[in-house]
């Protein structure tokens, strides 16, 4: 973080992972989605749904991705949460 005092707030500097490029092709791949807790989940959500990484926009053609075990394959897995499970495409 770093002080903008004009504007009188604390503003964060992007994290070295979000790609600089914003005309650029990038992939965001969460493996073994479905192995974290569900307010875990959450973070995917938000990343999908709002296309944010907390106030860092992620460029235009970024393609979000996620995989994980099937609850029938007894592995360990924990139930997507709707919200979350509604935004994505399952294929098996």
């Amino acid at each position: 973080p770093y002080a903008d005092p004009e504007a009188d707030i604390a503003r964060f500097i992007p994290p070295s992972f979000i790609p600089k490029n914003p005309d650029g092709r990038y992939l965001i791949f969460f493996d073994e989605i479905n192995t974290a807790p569900p307010l875990s989940q959450s973070v995917a959500y938000e990343i999908a749904h709002e296309r944010t990484i907390g106030s860092h926009p992620l460029p235009k053609h970024t393609a979000i991705v996620m995989a994980g075990n099937r609850a029938k394959d007894n592995g360990v897995t924990f139930e997507m949460p709707m919200p979350l499970a509604t935004r994505c495409v399952h294929i098996e």
